[in-house]
């Protein structure tokens, strides 16, 4: 775990920790943490402690690899490009400000755990879960059994990844499981976006969707987060790119996508005005969620 965070909230993060295999608790000894119930040691990665499986590892490296080996931002001979690239079409401005109202309104001393780590690697006392270990990640655990306690988290964080994970309902019931009665689960979930891996891309979400999704939370917001304009943008940069000659080769669809990025770009500055008409939820490109455990509901 990362020596920047907070004394008070290691503790209580090191109390919630569970076996993923078992979900039981979870206890200091030799080489790490280990199972109170069927000993398995868990042994930390340098400032990561990995909560997983061999075969989630496996699994998660395997995809990681293939990610690095189709894509081609990973290649030597794109780095160039990586200069002159398009920006990014959502805004994590106004996700990063709508997401620190809402942990705002959490107790000081909250256990809060970002899945994936995404709009909220900045945020400080946030407890960052991965995939894979790295120096940015407390936590290396598997969304789909996340190794927490039952109802000991205070928030949840999916911001921007439900759309990665091969199953996103059981991730959704993970959070209800893990969370407190009266706990936050906070959503930025995609809809009419084109296909992006990170390392892996599977599902898509209209507004009834959302709803259908966190139907066992009472809801507490739902509204779009970026709305017909960034979509536009965004399907445009991608059309142009597949459209042109030679685009079958990667570096020429890569040039030709990052130039179009940039012609279109201005298009997502109308995006504060359109995304509040009434039936922008149609071609929303992503929205946000917060949705609530009630205080009588079960995992």
């Amino acid at each position: 775990m990362r020596s920047t965070l907070p004394d008070g909230l290691k503790s209580r993060l090191l109390a919630s920790l569970a076996c993923p295999g078992c979900r039981s608790p979870l206890v200091a000894g030799d080489g790490g943490l280990i199972c109170a119930a069927c000993a398995t040691t868990y042994a930390p990665s340098g400032e990561t402690q990995v909560l997983l499986p061999p075969a989630s590892r496996q699994t998660a490296a395997a995809e990681v690899e293939a990610w690095n080996r189709e894509a081609i931002r990973p290649r030597l001979s794109y780095r160039w490009i990586r200069r002159l690239m398009s920006p990014q079409v959502h805004r994590w401005g106004p996700e990063l400000r709508w997401l620190r109202e809402r942990l705002s309104t959490l107790p000081a001393d909250a256990l809060v755990v970002d899945i994936g780590c995404g709009a909220a690697k900045d945020e400080k006392g946030v407890v960052r879960l991965d995939l894979s270990p790295g120096p940015a990640v407390d936590v290396a655990g598997d969304a789909l059994s996340l190794p927490f306690l039952d109802s000991t988290v205070d928030a949840v964080l999916a911001i921007r990844v439900l759309e990665h994970v091969k199953d996103p309902v059981k991730v959704v019931a993970e959070a209800l499981r893990v969370l407190r009665p009266g706990g936050l689960v906070v959503a930025v979930v995609p809809f009419f976006e084109p296909y992006h891996r990170n390392p892996t891309d599977h599902s898509r979400f209209c507004r009834d969707g959302v709803e259908r999704l966190f139907g066992a939370f009472e809801k507490v917001e739902l509204e779009v987060a970026t709305g017909p304009a960034i979509s536009l943008a965004w399907f445009l940069k991608e059309w142009i790119a597949v459209l042109a000659p030679f685009s079958n080769r990667p570096l020429v669809y890569a040039s030709v996508r990052e130039i179009a990025g940039w012609l279109f770009a201005p298009l997502a500055w109308l995006d504060p005005l359109v995304r509040r008409k009434a039936y922008a939820h149609k071609i929303a490109g992503s929205f946000w969620y917060v949705g609530r455990r009630a205080p009588e509901s079960r995992p």
